[in-house]
């Protein structure tokens, strides 16, 4: 009860900081963009790891957390500065808690960041980046690199360069990432593919695709 209450208390002088700054209507209703931070998590084995939250729309966007090697998306809403969401694992399942609930306050270009699930409590404070276009996350390019086979799969009839193509576009996408890029649940389809070249057969090859692209789905469900 004490830790509940101090926390609510913390939120508030938050709160009352951010409306003395004098922060714009549209700055608080808006949490679009890139934010990242430092998480301090209590009774963790880390202690301490980084954080990025990539929001498309107050509505969501992808999570990722480097030096854990896992991430996914966070879905929710809110309104004037106060959003709350509920986070999906897709990839490192084994390393991170799924399902947890964010709460995310903003102050202008900073946010007070919490989040809970399965009796853990972890928060930050965060800061938006500024300028460019958002830089995708391991996930985020792993499942391109999955959609991008699917539609092959679907639509091509060449399906060889179809596929080559969106390898390409996968290590353009991953090359462009801060860290490494190992742990997702699309690394496996990644490794798989070049294999399938020695089906010199186009039905062969096809078949080998579809197999490599099913038992990847599967696991990312």
């Amino acid at each position: 009860m004490f830790a509940r209450r101090t926390l609510f208390f913390v939120l508030a002088a938050m709160v009352a900081v951010f409306a003395y700054a004098g922060a714009s209507p549209a700055e608080a209703q808006d949490p679009t963009g890139v934010w990242t931070g430092t998480v301090y998590q209590p009774n963790s084995r880390s202690g301490s790891y980084p954080m990025t939250m990539r929001l498309d729309s107050a509505g969501g966007g992808a999570i990722d957390y480097p030096s854990l090697s896992c991430g996914g998306t966070v879905s929710g809403g809110g309104s004037s500065g106060d959003y709350t969401y509920r986070e999906s694992i897709t990839y490192g399942r084994d390393r991170c808690i799924d399902g947890g609930t964010i709460h995310l306050v903003l102050q202008g270009e900073q946010a007070f960041w919490e989040w809970k699930g399965s009796g853990a409590y972890a928060s930050a404070k965060l800061r938006r980046s500024g300028g460019g276009p958002p830089v995708a996350t391991c996930g985020q390019c792993g499942q391109a690199l999955l959609n991008d086979v699917a539609a092959g799969l679907r639509q091509s009839q060449a399906l060889r360069p179809y596929v080559n193509e969106a390898m390409r576009k996968y290590d353009n996408c991953r090359r462009n990432l801060p860290g490494s890029c190992t742990d997702h649940c699309a690394y496996q389809l990644q490794q798989t593919l070049p294999g399938c070249d020695r089906w010199g057969v186009e039905q062969a090859y096809r078949n080998c695709v579809e197999t490599a692209h099913t038992g990847t789905a599967a696991y990312c469900r």
